[in-house]
């Protein structure tokens, strides 16, 4: 009896062991994922912060500097005019081969004119700047349709681009 009684007791305490172990890893798994879960609210914090961010900067570029006005170029300024001028301070009056202008009317009755120019024996430093020079004294004013690059046999770049703004 004295041996059956023993039994049951080491058995009552295995099982009790086997519990405490079991609880033991669940509460380190537990603590490991809490850390875990921590570091993605953090990094969701900074996530949503950055969307808000961005989302006022971005209300605000829109209601200041709307596609339909051309504010900052002024109004008996053409779009070719303004190109032509870049290219010249840049030093690129020697690399034009041609400046093109034209406007086509939307539905809404708003202009928008286009220009094309190409540019020839150009370097990737002066065509870059030339770029530059435009999207940053024109911020949202100016915008790119489409550019093409080419390279030359002589390793000059051929650019062809069109510019456009809306009136």
């Amino acid at each position: 009896m004295l041996r059956s009684f023993l039994k049951k007791e080491y058995r009552f305490l295995f099982v009790n062991i086997l519990i405490f172990f079991i609880l033991i890893l669940f509460a380190v798994y537990q603590a490991k994922h809490i850390n875990d879960i921590r570091s993605s609210i953090v990094y969701y914090n900074t996530l949503t912060k950055d969307l808000l961010r961005l989302e006022s900067e971005y209300d605000r570029l829109k209601s200041s500097n709307s596609p339909n006005s051309a504010k900052g170029i002024p109004k008996n300024t053409s779009l070719f005019s303004l190109i032509d001028r870049v290219a010249r301070n840049d030093g690129l009056s020697s690399n034009v081969v041609f400046i093109r202008p034209f406007t086509k009317k939307t539905k809404k009755g708003k202009k928008i004119e286009f220009v094309e120019i190409k540019l020839k024996n150009l370097s990737l430093k002066s065509l870059v700047k030339f770029l530059y020079d435009i999207e940053m004294r024109y911020k949202n004013k100016i915008f790119t349709k489409r550019i093409r690059v080419s390279k030359n046999k002589d390793l000059s770049l051929s650019v062809n681009a069109v510019f456009y703004t809306y009136r």
